[in-house]
């Protein structure tokens, strides 16, 4: 399963000239540049790689929308685009229901908002870790529950989802019986990500996309 991974901090000649009218429109109704630049160059990485899936120009891959609001490809793969602060991460399968999501660590009522999103299991584990560690812990969890929030079409009322559980086998989710399997992505210092599936095991191939 290829990741694609792309910083937004920095600038991607002719980005912009890829996307659609109606992306164009939702780029410059933002009121700052960073965030324009930010979603611009988000965009362009998804047309960009979905167009080599495809084998078309990356302006002429048309992105709709399933019956639970998730974006898709006609003939083409299923993918889940995520991005925080200057990061941006696209998985992207050709054989199963993916969902990505990684997060810039920021200051927040850990505690707190694990008592409300997490199960209570999970609360307190990170309530059990030093406070230092309770940051990356919290981003670790939240990571793995969002990007199954992603595969599902759900939204965060989906939450707390379902169980994380750690074996031999790695981290893994468990849904109603049924376990999803989870890869966790080597990003920099500061971010945590994850990308997760239905049923079996997979391999995570990391990619740098540069434009």
């Amino acid at each position: 399963m290829d990741v694609w991974l792309t910083r937004l901090d920095r600038p991607v000649p002719g980005a912009s000239e890829v996307l659609s009218d109606k992306e164009t429109r939702r780029a410059d109704g933002y009121s700052y540049p960073e965030d324009r630049r930010r979603f611009v160059i988000a965009r362009a990485m998804l047309r960009s790689v979905l167009a080599d899936h495809l084998g078309v120009a990356p302006a002429e891959v048309e992105i709709t929308r399933d019956e639970s609001g998730r974006p898709r490809v006609d003939g083409g793969p299923d993918f889940n685009l995520s991005h925080s602060g200057e990061l941006a991460a696209l998985v992207v399968s050709g054989d199963r229901r993916v969902g990505a999501d990684v997060e810039r660590h920021r200051e927040l009522d850990y505690l707190g908002m694990a008592e409300r999103v997490f199960l209570p299991g999970e609360h307190a584990l990170i309530a059990a870790l030093p406070e230092a560690e309770r940051s990356v812990a919290f981003f670790r969890y939240w990571t793995c529950k969002e990007a199954c929030v992603k595969v599902l079409g759900e939204g965060l009322s989906a939450l707390p989802g379902p169980e994380l559980v750690f074996d031999t086998a790695g981290a893994a989710l468990m849904r109603d019986g049924e376990r999803w399997s989870v890869g966790e992505l080597v990003l920099p210092e500061g971010y945590s990500g994850a990308v997760v599936s239905p049923g079996r095991p997979f391999r995570v191939v990391q990619r740098n996309w540069s434009g």
